[in-house]
């Protein structure tokens, strides 16, 4: 059920049926709660599933969940459960917003309507920190009272600088389906991949660019969330997770369902969910302690994220038997080339007896030279014995573009597991033309090159209009990619970019709708597709970076009005792949 109704000044979106205790708090919310308040009941949540989150766009955000019975031995669990609410409405639902000291929007607490607020209060003074303003814990007399001020403090603020209309439109995205979604859904391809499922439950799809592994498993996730199965989605490309999402929401399935049904998460944020609902987040931050002790060195940084943060997951998962971890019917794993084995391994301990796990990849874009850990031997004892499904055509891209993108790679990535793409169409009939474009140059005038090839853009589609908006510029550095940024914004022109102080933030608030132009790195884009694009390349330092260009060049969708790619490059070793372009200039 996914419903507006509106009681007063409030839109309260029903999604399922109240207990009792919940019932007294909905009351509650509708009667005190003043403003342009948004009372959402059972919100999935990307899996937390609060009892209740609470909106304004000009005050603040809140998740609550209520609690029909006096507290027990959990409470203290259940505390650490809303925390993690806090937690992960600011990092991953609202990444754009601005924690500042005394102004923060976001309130998570518990509330428990039948429990004397005596008895309460001394059951919390045993446990975990709670926070009057940010996590409080209230009970029976507050509600007596009608003391709205204790039971959400938030909730008198005239306003807030750190929230807005975007912000709260980042959060909606994961309670509730918006209008404009409805008419993202079309028709996908590889149904059957979609609606059926191997003997064993295990599949894994090979394909190149654009050959619509994404889609596929997208679409395959709402699928089985629409027959009432739990799914994690896993990506390695934090970006990615509001790519697939987009994609998922075209399959024939309701929003509330796919919201309901289906966990997007990239790995490393998984891991760290695992340690926090085991009730073992001191030794996560052990882990994290002994790597900064060691002077927090990248070499250090890379052995935790690739095998100390796993091998802690894994063993925590193993001695979970109260089974506080979740577990799930089916896994979806994107961009598998980028997975390590024992990532593989550690997300099958919490497939559900009899569930599915699925894994696509594409070897040309191993841009972390992680694929060729997955041996035909490593792939029997992942549990796989069927062969690949391979797709072979690019849906995508246009077609005189892919026959650009094979003539790179043949050249540039020679590896006997690299699928090459084939196009669906016949490059002679011209009905998806693409204007391809190379310009070299020298390291110090990339980024004024850069700069002026993304302006140009709208004059290459001349005399038909492309609009700011559609143009996306990918760069191999990010520094470079922070100079483009920089420039385009002193000229009054909105940009997005993912090289902000917290640059995690920056690549979870990275959209396509954001902003007039968008600018990330080639590893944050993979898996995204654009109309116009423009590859900034400063210089290539072995094969992980000529895949990465590889894989900004099939970035690039087709389009029957055109599409519009244009590569910068300051590598010299590049000069002769870019003299066979179409269109060849020197800067």
């Amino acid at each position: 059920m996914n419903r507006v109704e509106y009681s007063g000044a409030h839109a309260v979106v029903a999604t399922g049926l109240l207990n009792d205790a919940e019932k007294k708090v909905f009351d509650f919310f509708t009667r005190h709660l003043k403003g342009a308040w948004e009372i959402y009941p059972h919100p999935f949540l990307n899996g937390l599933a609060p009892d209740f989150v609470l909106l304004n766009p000009e005050v603040g955000i809140a998740a609550f969940d209520v609690e029909e019975n006096t507290p027990d031995a959990d409470f203290g669990r259940k505390i650490d459960r809303v925390r993690r609410y806090r937690d992960e409405i600011i990092d991953l639902y609202c990444p754009r917003i601005q924690i500042r000291s005394g102004l923060e929007p976001v309130t998570c607490g518990l509330i428990f309507p039948n429990t004397e607020t005596k008895v309460l209060m001394q059951t919390a003074a045993k446990n975990r920190f709670v926070h009057p303003l940010y996590l409080p814990v209230s009970g029976k007399q507050e509600f007596e009272r009608g003391e709205i001020a204790k039971i959400f403090p938030g909730a008198g603020r005239k306003g807030s600088p750190a929230i807005s209309d975007e912000l709260a439109s980042d959060l909606r995205s994961w309670l509730v389906e918006p209008d404009f979604q409805t008419l993202r859904r079309v028709p996908l391809d590889q149904r059957r991949l979609v609606t059926t499922r191997t003997e064993t439950g295990y599949r894994r799809i090979k394909g190149p660019a654009g050959s619509g592994k994404s889609v596929v498993l997208a679409a395959r996730a709402a699928q089985l969330a629409s027959e009432g199965k739990s799914v994690l989605v896993i990506t390695y490309n934090i970006t990615l997770m509001n790519y697939l999402r987009g994609l998922a929401l075209r399959w024939d399935t309701p929003a509330p369902v796919i919201n309901k049904g289906v966990t997007w998460l990239n790995f490393h944020h998984w891991c760290k969910r695992v340690m926090q609902e085991s009730d073992s987040e001191s030794e996560y931050n052990k882990m994290w302690q002994a790597h900064f002790d060691k002077d927090g060195d990248e070499t250090s940084k890379n052995e935790v994220l690739k095998r100390e943060m796993p091998a802690l997951a894994s063993k925590i998962i193993d001695g979970d038997v109260a089974g506080y971890i979740q577990r799930y019917d089916a896994i979806i794993v994107d961009e598998g080339q980028d997975f390590h084995p024992l990532w593989w391994q550690t997300l099958r301990k919490v497939l559900n007896p009899g569930g599915e796990m699925l894994l696509a990849a594409d070897m040309t874009q191993d841009v972390y030279d992680t694929g060729q850990q997955w041996t035909d031997q490593v792939m029997a004892g992942a549990g796989f014995r069927a062969p690949w499904v391979r797709l072979r055509y690019s849906y995508r891209m246009p077609p005189n573009l892919v026959a650009k993108a094979n003539q790179f790679a043949k050249r540039r990535l020679k590896r006997d597991n690299v699928d090459y793409p084939v196009s669906d169409q016949q490059p002679e009939l011209n009905l998806y033309p693409c204007k391809m474009r190379w310009v070299q140059t020298s390291r110090e005038k990339l980024v004024d090159c850069c700069t002026a090839e993304i302006l140009k853009m709208p004059i290459h589609a001349d005399p038909d209009i492309l609009a700011i908006p559609d143009v996306v510029c990918i760069c191999d550095l990010r520094k470079t990619g922070l100079q483009v940024a920089r420039r385009i914004a002193a000229m009054k022109i909105g940009v997005a970019h993912t090289f902000g102080e917290n640059d995690r933030r920056s690549k979870m608030s990275f959209m396509m709708d954001k902003a007039p132009v968008k600018i990330t790195t080639l590893q944050s884009f993979k898996g995204w597709e654009t109309r116009a694009l423009v590859l900034c390349v400063e210089r290539v330092r072995g094969y992980r970076s000529l895949a990465a260009i590889y894989a900004g060049i099939t970035r690039v969708k087709r389009h029957d009005k055109g599409s519009y790619l244009t590569v910068v490059c300051s590598d010299p070793q590049l000069r002769e792949d870019g003299r066979d372009w179409p269109e060849y200039a020197e800067s």
